[in-house]
């Protein structure tokens, strides 16, 4: 008997044992074993999931019935053996379920999903209780339409007196209750090709339709002009040049319009034979410029490529923390280290935090290393991701770049892992598993004996301090390549009552520094992290905001949409709408975004070319690609856009860069808003000068004597860095203490805050009735910053501690004996990155 241990995709702690039948049908080249990580479909209770094969036995009984696997969907595994203790730290240290992890670990659309449906068997048994459709509505679309769909199904099993009547009808088998797939999974894509048999010519291949000359065998002696025209392109393909192989249907038919029908003509006389092959979706969606082969590196990357390529050599785990500036290079030190690592038959992971940048990474590792690329992230269709998993399973690609969940790529033989803008709060999931991927990166390369390189301009707080303990090795490039030097930086100053503006938004000398730099023929980046066209709508009667209906916070004016939007739940409204407190129609927009900034600037200059990235205009993959190569050849005068636009790109004609409003991100309440201000203002600075004109900044600010933004002009990261570690250490925040986050969500405002008293009571009973508690603090509960959010409201308390053993201690005492009632949920977040 055979036995499976099997993680179930759903809220559920521990793993399941299924029995693997005999009518399965599966067969082994060597073992079971091969079915460690195969995707199953097994009964859950009364329905059906999918789950995760993470161990295989055998025994000849077992001590408890077990159930049989429902089936198993995929002939070749998701994920090998060695990634399951990943996995496993990740539920550990998380506190989340380890089938969910793996879940999330997966490309989309692998989970299947069942639902209920209802089903007449008997029509003329069901008349008899058709007297009772006044209460069982129900009855009647039944008789009429023989099924009920699993909406209305659900409706109707989720009422206690009409569940126990399907039951009950089921049970005389009037009626059927089946669980039925739900959507389509995502599977391989095969193309047909076709071939001549090897021995179909006798003598020289066939080269026209119109050579009488050929010597052909007794069995295409009598074939028709049109097939042997179909019989000659099949030869040539085959001897030309493509080690031959067989013709795809698709490429048949575009070359020859009725071949399609032809063909089947020479399957059926035996002439040709046909096969499926597996045909791989491509995830680029774009042509790739090709970069730069030949880089000379100066002497500061030399000494960080040789001493990374001394740890791969020796396939040791280690992390570097690589520092450098903006425009150092960093990229062909991740370029040269790659090269080492594959010459090594090693996988490289190399992470960035967003899609703009991994498309500038595209473009630097495709160029050097051709089709060994794979890409995953969330540009991606479904298919696309899927067929990438399988090349790096398959081993058909050595080298992965991807956002923060490309870090679970099933990568063969594991090298090296870069994670490049290694600080971007990005690299954090704030849904579902809130794992922060740049942590998961360290601990599997420490798992696989793989070399780890965190690369950043503005490197995180708690980074820089690991590098100072010893826990990372800091490697440093402090200067740009080509002796090129860091753009001068001008803070202006807004509060200045005197200054002279000519429009609501920008400075005079901001305004006409923009003005020069067009005239002198180069580009201009205008940075201001918001977007939409205002903040928010007022009243003008009454002042009150025009807020979300499902969120505590103000909707933002989109004008190029005419709308309304909620970016926390994207509940939208018309523009055209009064105020629901006063009924008056007089709403003003206030505050500004992108799109404000952009329509002035418009204004301003009228006959510049003008582009905006934010993710309204990113969220469309070929758009976006055409933006960023517009700028790249020029075509573009002024680049107006959010953070997506401060970090990674490299833009030779940037010679201006703007900051609108550096000071908007001071106000939030969290302790990094200051580390997030410095790197934000860093960063977009670091795009100005990168090529042969010197690159200037201005700084528009209300707290012009913030050290944030003062170290920011002075590029003097190391200031920052010792001033934020002072401040910490001061108040004891990360990197002297670990915080998890513990917030409740639920219908009722006064219920939420019930429960969040009662799970704060009960840490703090733990903590004073057990050694190692004295040094947890448990902080709140509080109404979170966002009070309510997709019609859920939100309070939260934080746990702060110097100990990250009795910090797991608690939280396991927690989940395990706190059990929030129907309504509410409690989400731990683990090293919380936002506080919101």
């Amino acid at each position: 008997m055979i036995l499976l241990e099997v993680a179930v995709a759903a809220p559920v702690t521990g793993t399941y044992t299924y029995r693997l039948p005999e009518s399965a049908g599966i067969t082994f080249s060597s073992s079971p074993y091969e079915l460690i990580g195969h995707r199953v479909i097994v009964p859950f209770g009364r329905r059906k999931i999918t789950g995760y094969v993470l161990r295989v036995n055998q025994a000849e009984t077992h001590e408890r019935e077990l159930k049989d696997i429902s089936r198993i969907p995929d002939t070749t595994p998701l994920f090998g053996s060695q990634l399951i203790p990943l996995f496993e730290w990740i539920s550990q240290y998380y506190h989340y379920p380890l089938g969910e992890v793996i879940k999330t670990a997966l490309p989309g659309g692998l989970t299947t999903r069942f639902q209920k449906k209802l089903f007449l068997k008997s029509k003329s048994a069901l008349s008899g209780y058709l007297d009772q459709s006044d209460r069982f509505g129900w009855l009647k679309v039944l008789s009429e339409k023989g099924e009920i769909g699993p909406e209305h199904t659900r409706s109707i099993l989720t009422v206690g007196s009409h569940k126990r009547f399907a039951e009950n009808l089921a049970k005389e088998k009037i009626i059927e209750i089946k669980s039925s797939q739900v959507g389509r999974e995502v599977k391989k894509r095969v193309e047909q090709c076709y071939h001549l048999k090897p021995d179909l010519f006798e003598g020289d291949p066939v080269h026209s339709s119109e050579d009488k000359s050929l010597v052909i065998n007794q069995h295409t002696a009598n074939l028709s002009k049109a097939e042997i025209k179909l019989v000659t392109l099949l030869n040539n393909y085959q001897h030309g040049g493509i080690n031959g192989t067989p013709m795809p249907r698709k490429e048949l038919i575009e070359q020859y319009p009725y071949g399609g029908k032809i063909v089947q003509k020479l399957l059926n006389k035996g002439l040709v034979t046909a096969e499926e092959r597996r045909v791989y979706r491509s995830p680029l969606g774009h042509p790739i410029n090709h970069t730069q082969q030949n880089f000379e590196c100066n002497d500061e990357q030399k000494e960080a490529i040789n001493t990374i390529n001394s740890k791969l050599k020796k396939a040791v785990f280690h992390t570097f923390l690589l520092h450098g500036v903006t425009g150092s290079g960093k990229t062909e030190v991740y370029l040269q280290c790659t090269e080492l690592a594959v010459a090594q038959n090693k996988s490289v992971i190399i992470l960035v935090p967003e899609i703009a940048l991994a498309t500038q990474v595209e473009e630097s590792f495709v160029s050097r290393f051709g089709d060994a690329i794979a890409l995953l992230h969330s540009g991606l269709s479904v298919g696309e991701k899927y067929d990438e998993w399988c090349r790096i399973a398959e081993g058909k690609a050595k080298i992965i770049i991807g956002a923060r969940s490309a870090v679970f790529a099933p990568a063969q033989k594991l090298g090296l892992i870069i994670v490049d803008e290694e600080h971007d709060s990005s690299f954090k999931q704030e849904e579902g598993l809130r794992y922060q991927g740049r942590d998961v990166a360290i601990m599997r390369a420490k798992q696989f004996g793989a070399t780890v390189v965190l690369g950043s301009a503005t490197p995180a707080i708690s980074s820089y301090f690991n590098s100072k303990n010893g826990k990372y090795e800091l490697l440093e490039l402090p200067h740009r390549v080509g002796q090129r030097r860091l753009p001068d930086v001008k803070i202006l100053d807004l509060k200045n009552k005197d200054r002279k503006s000519t429009d609501k938004l920008f400075h005079q000398e901001f305004t006409n520094r923009l003005k020069n730099t067009l005239e002198q023929g180069n580009q201009s980046i205008v940075l201001l992290n918001k977007r939409g066209f205002s903040a928010s709508v007022v009243c003008r009667d009454c002042g009150a905001m025009v807020e979300c209906k499902h969120c505590k916070v103000t909707l933002t004016y989109h004008k190029s949409r005419k709308q309304l939007v909620c970016h926390y739940c994207s509940f939208t409204q018309p523009d055209m709408i009064v105020c629901s407190v006063c009924a008056s129609n007089h709403l003003v927009p206030v505050g500004f975004g992108t799109e404000r900034v952009e329509e002035e600037l418009r204004l301003l200059f009228p006959d510049a070319a003008i582009a905006r990235i934010d993710s309204d205009t990113a969220h469309h993959r070929p758009k976006f690609l055409t933006i960023l190569q517009k700028i790249k050849q020029g075509d573009i005068d002024i680049v107006v856009g959010t953070q997506m636009i401060s970090k990674g790109l490299h833009f030779p004609g940037v010679t201006f860069v703007g900051v609108v409003s550096a000071d908007s991100g001071l106000s939030i309440p969290d302790y990094k808003a200051a580390e997030r201000t410095y790197q934000l203002i860093s960063q977009v600075t670091g795009r100005a000068g990168r090529g042969e004109v010197p690159g200037e900044v201005m700084i528009q600010t209300l707290q012009p004597d913030h050290y944030a933004i003062k170290m920011a002009a002075e590029h003097d990261y190391h200031a920052l860095a010792e001033q934020e570690i002072t401040i910490r250490q001061a108040t004891g925040f990360p990197p002297f203490s670990r915080l998890v986050s513990i917030k409740i969500e639920g219908d009722s405002e006064s219920g939420v805050s019930n429960k969040s008293t009662e799970i704060a009571q009960l840490a703090r009973r733990w903590c004073s009735e057990n050694q190692g508690g004295e040094r947890i603090a448990v902080l709140g509960p509080a109404p979170c910053p966002i009070e309510r959010l997709r019609n859920k409201f939100r309070w939260q308390l934080l746990l702060k501690s110097r100990s990250l053993k009795h910090t797991e201690l608690l939280l396991s005492h927690l989940k395990a004996n706190y059990f929030p009632s129907q309504g509410y949920r409690v989400i731990y977040d683990i090293d919380p990155e936002s506080m919101m």
